[in-house]
């Protein structure tokens, strides 16, 4: 990959998708959908928050929105990890990263549920969805990942045992 996954256009970010190597590929998709997510959340608190009619708690909203951002920052790492990061890194470690932090943001959707109401609501829904997506297609990237790890280790002990 030429460039920073955050430094590119979508289009780009997209084209580099459909090539046939390695990396970029399903973890970093699913960390740009999962910033995709946590994007609505925020914009969604900040809407909320900047509603005259909002009587809700101030302190509350900063809080969840700081904790969205730092979710957001580790999946921006996440998904430059992916592509430069050492190979034995990216084959639990980094994924896993992606996972722990969907899994957080989506803590924090459940707590702005009782926040957001109105038309702006669904956007918090929709980013559920978002996160949904990205938790689950990085632990089928993991689990795919341990498989093919043990798979490995039987294979070299199957030979080493042959070899004797």
């Amino acid at each position: 990959m030429t460039g920073l996954v955050w430094a590119m256009p979508v289009e780009s970010l997209y084209q580099e998708l459909t090539l046939p190597k390695p990396a970029p590929a399903s973890v970093v998709a699913a960390a740009v959908t999962a910033r995709m997510g946590i994007a609505l959340l925020i914009k969604t608190l900040a809407v909320v928050g900047n509603r005259n009619s909002f009587e809700g708690d101030r302190d509350k909203l900063k809080t969840l929105t700081e904790a969205a951002q730092r979710e957001s920052s580790k999946l921006a790492e996440v998904a430059e990890d992916d592509v430069t990061g050492a190979p034995e890194r990216k084959r639990s470690e980094v994924p896993m990263n992606a996972a722990l932090a969907a899994e957080a943001a989506l803590v924090l959707c459940a707590e702005a549920r009782a926040i957001a109401t109105g038309s702006i609501a669904v956007d918090i829904e929709i980013a559920v969805l978002l996160l949904t997506a990205a938790h689950r297609s990085v632990l089928m990237c993991i689990g795919s990942n341990l498989r093919e790890t043990r798979s490995e280790e039987h294979t070299s002990e199957l030979q080493s045992l042959t070899n004797l």
